[in-house]
């Protein structure tokens, strides 16, 4: 992994301690600690050494492929086969099918206005969908609605409420609260990426399949 300060790039292998050299995600807590999710487990690294997290120390599944902070300042895990998994610096708890979970490979975390948490779950040969946390409760949200199965890669709030989310091979769909609709579905078939910027605007790109380049829709033109 590499860090650029400013002026210099330093780079952290394994030699330095990294757990492993396949990393897939990032995140930085609010105490400037900041979680590499990698193929082997979790880096934690505090600006001077590394800690690492794997079985041995309680981890579940080992194929972590995002992270992030919870409201309550949990991490909240996702796993590419294990479900979803918090951890609070003391131990971890798993969320999988059994308690919920529209599906085990989970790529997508989002926090909506009430503090709830979303989670897209999926991939390309299993079909998974959307699940809803309400701190207590997990539900497949996806199938109380009747949306479509798939791998859902991508989900983010806009500041008029409604749910985006990229459904790979299926397009980019808009949650208002009321019904679901499937945008630009003549241009746009598979979204990995997502997110809304300062103005609103939704910008998201698609796979190399699908399409080439990123895109953004202003509210009334894609761009």
């Amino acid at each position: 992994v590499c860090r650029f300060d400013g002026s210099e790039l330093a780079t952290f292998t394994s030699a330095d301690g990294l757990l492993s050299a396949s990393v897939n995600c990032i995140y930085e807590g609010s105490d400037g600690v900041t979680w590499f999710g990698t193929s082997k487990g979790i880096s934690r690294f505090d600006g001077k050494t590394f800690v690492n997290l794997n079985r041995a120390d309680g981890l579940p599944h080992e194929n972590i492929v995002g992270i992030t902070g919870g409201p309550d300042g949990t991490l909240w895990i996702l796993t590419g086969g294990g479900g979803l998994l918090r951890y609070d610096e003391k131990a971890f708890y798993s969320l999988t099918t059994q308690d919920g979970l529209a599906g085990n490979s989970t790529f997508a975390i989002e926090p909506d206005p009430d503090r709830n948490l979303w989670f897209g779950a999926g991939q390309i040969n299993l079909p998974g969908g959307i699940s809803r946390f309400d701190g207590h409760t997990v539900t497949d949200f996806g199938a109380q609605m009747n949306w479509p199965k798939g791998w859902y890669t991508a989900l983010r709030w806009d500041r008029h409420g409604s749910l985006w989310f990229g459904l790979y091979g299926q397009g980019l769909y808009r949650f208002d609260g009321r019904g679901l609709t499937n945008m630009f579905a003549d241009q746009i078939k598979s979204i990995i990426a997502l997110d809304v910027d300062q103005d609103g605007s939704i910008w998201f790109g698609p796979s190399a399949q699908s399409a080439l380049g990123v895109y953004r829709y202003d509210g009334e033109r894609l761009l």
